[in-house]
């Protein structure tokens, strides 16, 4: 038989057995708090130190990417242009408060913006330990160095060196230097508890910058190991260091302790001397209600009976709640699981089973990352890592699951972390949405993007659009291959900001009417200047765009480049202008020798007005003078060279019979197929003309006064065939020049004019007597290379014509133009012996040539 004890003694002993894992859990509670704040403490001065680090290799970054930009600039290539890049190199300065230097691979400075442009300037120092410029030199990448004296600033400071890059080569240096009192600044503007120091020291554990108390010798002030904080930098070799020294370290603790240890004893002692006044009261008044053990009892004590209702509504409470959470969790639209720290499956819903095709029981035999796609598993094990450590609260992702099916599934997952009440992870949540369809139709909508981008691409239009403002927001890429616009530089512009030409003020305001009306426009015509100079014309048509509340959102419309169709008509004009003006009589015909068009002065020769010979024969105007033998010769000529002239005499509508001098070119198309015959008439009866005047008329350009095509075809005949009688070697040059229509278009045909003249005697200065230098139209030239021994002899020829080309002209009124040319070369007799078929293969050379670059020569190959 047990032994019975009073309920007094029973309490005052359960009060003590209580007490006592309370006295202890106390002491684990002032342990732990001490823990806590000296937790806190090192985890504040992690943070303070990290996060500076962080933001001095932002800074750091900053700087480098503006020098990079900077180095890209093409000012830096050429010597004439470096004090335009001074001055750009003084906005980095005016960003950065830092100075900029230019130097040379041999490390001689160039120009220091501490200085002014031009000043005398000592080489880049060479310090002990880590030097940025040679480093950055020998590995082509952006370098800092440690801490050195800087020669100009007279200060210590740490340099920032980036290389200039070219085809992958380091050809200069940019550096910017940081003084240290600017990271002393830095650091000052910390706000460091008391007591505490911070510093940023560089790879030889010199000290860059500092901040807080003055270091102390001895005991109480060496830093302890727990109080000191090392954070390595990204950027730079170096590294932010925080200390605690051990009296500001401990000191807060130790007091702090010491007074929780007071508050404990107090407490146990107040609850020890309160728990046994409360024991013998509650003895009493549980005495007093112990009338029954009947559940339904009422008790004489109201906080008791109030208590066991309280009880009894809890527990419905929680039934209904349960209830409730059951039907939430199965009947919910999206997946719901409870999921274990280690990944296993411990409760699901009917909808994720949906989702993912298994049964509840099979899910939970699995682990989520049994049915996760390998490539999004290790994003979502880091996730549950960081949550399970604590830097993550909760965390979404978007990811695939395997369908048991083997089919993927895309979800959108959210996932939070119940703990236990000691704070250790109890199990996940996660919530899962099938996202599947979304997915679908935006890979669907990508893909159409990308048709429609690769149709913009390839398309003969570019496509742009402007915001509510008229301001670039897309402008296709394809304009900058095809029309060589730099057209990012468009971004953020309206197009009256964007220099052009063509359009008057009257033009402008109209066009900016009709855009601040909303109203379509078609065709509106200008001009840009793109990167190589030239100028390019444009026809914009656009329609207003407005959303689905009839809010106005901007335009989108497209550009076409119609530059060859303005060359087009302006060939086309000089050339009806010319028809028109000369005084020589054309007659253009087909080849059977129907008339399709006249000039004027074939009409005053004639008589004939134009409708009465055209669609008539040739055959109209013959005198009778000349036998079929005579017709025949002349159409064999045509057939053989392609051209035919001499005197031939005509009858006019009047029925006088005249002479004239006719000079006849057949004219072949790209196939070189026969369409026409074009023929140039000069009435000799009336114009006296010599034999010798006439002939020059037909074989020279009358600009330069160099052999035209026609005699450039027979002295190449004949060259031809001497070099083959006497085994000999020769070439055909064809030149084109660069840059010649931009002074032509800004400065005048007279101006082109005059170029051309200057050109064609610049080029015949250089050559040899024996060689041929004709006009082939427009800004080509054809040389004939007679006696040469070899390749290299055409080679040498064609490079000293490019340098002759690339030297400045100056033209009347002093201005100067700088051009230049390229060349293709045909040997002959190797590659051809007809003059067409040779210039025609020079011609190709010449197209190598310019797709390899401007400014040089390529020979035929076949």
């Amino acid at each position: 038989m047990k032994k019975k004890q009073s309920l007094n003694a029973f309490l005052t002993l359960l009060i003590g057995i209580c007490i006592a894992p309370l006295v202890l859990l106390a002491a684990y509670l002032a342990k732990d708090s001490i823990q806590v704040a000296k937790d806190g403490r090192d985890q504040k001065a992690f943070f303070l130190a990290h996060n500076f680090a962080t933001a001095l290799d932002q800074n750091l970054t900053s700087r480098i990417k503006s020098l990079n930009m900077l180095a890209l600039s093409p000012l830096a290539d050429n010597a004439a242009r470096w004090p335009e890049f001074y001055r750009e190199a003084q906005n980095f300065q005016q960003s950065f408060d830092s100075h900029v230097i230019f130097a040379d691979t041999e490390m001689r400075m160039l120009f220091n913006t501490r200085t002014p442009y031009g000043t005398a300037l000592p080489a880049l120092p060479r310090p002990d330990g880590r030097a940025a410029a040679p480093l950055a030199l020998a590995t082509g990448k952006p370098a800092i160095s440690d801490l050195l004296h800087g020669p100009i600033a007279k200060a210590p400071l740490v340099a920032i060196a980036v290389p200039v890059l070219r085809d992958g080569k380091a050809v200069k240096l940019l550096l910017t230097t940081l003084e240290t009192k600017q990271l002393q600044q830095r650091l000052e503007q910390l706000a460091l508890p008391q007591g505490w120091s911070m510093a940023v020291v560089d790879g030889n554990k010199q000290t860059i910058a500092r901040v807080g108390p003055p270091e102390k010798t001895g005991a109480a002030g060496d830093p302890d190991g727990q109080g000191r904080v090392v954070a390595p930098m990204g950027v730079a070799p170096w590294s932010v260091v925080l200390e605690i020294p051990r009296d500001v370290y401990r000191t807060p603790l130790v007091s702090a302790g010491l007074a929780l240890a007071a508050a404990i004893v107090v407490t146990v002692l107040a609850s020890v001397l309160g728990g046994l006044w409360a024991s013998r009261r509650l003895a009493r008044e549980v005495i007093s209600l112990t009338g029954t053990d009947s559940p339904e009892a009422e008790s004489s004590i109201i906080e008791i009976a109030t208590a066991r209702e309280l009880l009894v509504s809890a527990n419905n409470a929680l039934q209904e709640g349960e209830r409730r959470f059951r039907a939430t969790f199965d009947q919910a639209a999206v997946g719901i699981a409870h999921v274990g720290p280690d990944g296993h499956w411990l409760r699901v819903n009917e909808r994720l089973c949906e989702i993912v095709g298994y049964s509840s029981d099979e899910l939970l035999d699995k682990s989520f990352q049994d049915i996760t796609h390998p490539d999004d598993l290790a994003l979502d094990e880091e996730y549950v890592r960081q949550v399970l450590a604590g830097e993550l609260a909760f965390y979404s992702m978007e990811k695939r699951y395997w369908h048991k099916s083997g089919t993927i599934v895309w979800i959108n997952l959210t996932v939070s972390l119940v703990r236990k009440a000691d704070g250790s992870p109890d199990y996940f949540i996660s919530v899962v949405e099938d996202i599947s369809s979304r997915k679908n139709t935006e890979a669907r909508l990508a893909e159409k993007q990308q048709v429609l981008k690769n149709l913009a691409g390839i398309a003969s239009d570019y496509f742009w659009a402007i915001d509510e403002r008229f301001r670039f927001t897309q402008i296709s890429s394809s304009i900058a291959k095809h029309s060589k616009l730099d057209y990012q530089e468009y971004i953020g512009k309206t197009r009256w900001e964007i220099p052009c030409v063509g359009v008057d003020a009257a033009a402008w305001a109209q066009h900016r009417a009709t855009l601040e009306n909303h109203q379509p426009f078609r065709n509106f015509e200008l001009g840009l200047v793109n990167r190589d100079g030239e100028l390019r014309w444009f026809v914009i048509s656009g329609d207003p765009i407005f959303g689905v509340y009839g809010e106005f959102k901007g335009y989108r419309g497209v550009t076409q480049d119609v530059t060859g169709r303005r060359k087009s008509e302006e060939t086309l004009r000089l050339h009806a202008a010319v028809f028109s003006s000369v005084q020589e009589g054309i007659v253009i015909t087909d080849i059977q020798g129907t008339v399709l068009a006249v000039n004027p002065a074939f009409t005053a020769i004639s008589e004939y007005a134009a409708e009465e010979v055209v669609g008539n024969n040739m055959r109209l105007l013959r005198s009778g003078r000349h036998d079929e033998a005579f017709y025949s010769n002349m159409y064999h000529s045509l057939e053989v060279t392609g051209f035919w002239q001499g005197e031939i005499w005509n009858r006019r509508k009047s029925g006088e019979v005249y002479p004239e001098w006719i000079a006849i070119s057949s004219v072949r198309n790209a196939e070189g197929e026969l369409t026409h015959y074009i023929g140039v008439q000069i009435d000799m009866s009336r114009m006296q003309h010599t034999e010798t005047k006439l002939e020059r008329l037909a074989q020279y350009d009358a600009l330069t006064e160099l052999p035209n095509r026609l005699l450039l075809a027979t002295r190449l005949e004949h060259t031809v065939e001497r070099a083959k009688r006497h085994r000999m070697l020769g070439a055909v040059l064809y030149i084109d020049l660069d840059r010649f229509k931009p002074v032509n278009d800004t400065l005048g045909h007279a101006a082109g004019d005059e170029l051309l003249q200057l050109v064609a005697k610049r080029l015949g200065d250089r050559l040899r007597g024996v060689d041929t230098l004709a006009r082939q139209g427009g800004d080509e030239f054809v040389v004939v290379l007679d006696e040469i021994n070899n390749r290299e002899g055409a080679a040498h020829v064609a490079q000293s014509l490019i340098n002759e080309l690339q030297k400045p002209f100056v033209l009347s009124g002093e201005r100067a133009v700088q051009i230049g040319g390229s060349i293709g070369i045909a040997m002959f007799p190797e590659y051809g012996e007809q003059p067409e078929q040779l210039i025609e293969l020079a011609d190709q050379a010449l197209y190598q040539a310019k797709r390899s670059g401007r400014g040089r020569f390529a020979f035929y190959q076949a």
